[in-house]
């Protein structure tokens, strides 16, 4: 799916398998945030205390032809 890696939510290091905008959720502080992640880029920590974050894809960039 590209929603997951390896069938879990991608966090903080993993690497983007689908561009697009993901929200993610500090996982110990509870920050809420939104970033635009390229496919093969790793995902960011958290901007506001540098923790790891659960991301969730809210937004694919279409499919290049």
């Amino acid at each position: 799916s590209d929603l997951t890696i390896n069938g879990n939510m991608p966090s903080t290091g993993d690497e983007c398998q689908r561009s697009g905008r993901y929200e993610g959720h500090c996982i110990l502080k509870s920050h809420k945030q939104e970033f635009v992640v390229a496919k093969g880029q790793a995902f960011p920590p958290c901007k506001d205390c540098k923790q790891a974050v659960n991301w969730t894809l809210q937004e694919k960039e279409p499919r290049k032809k």
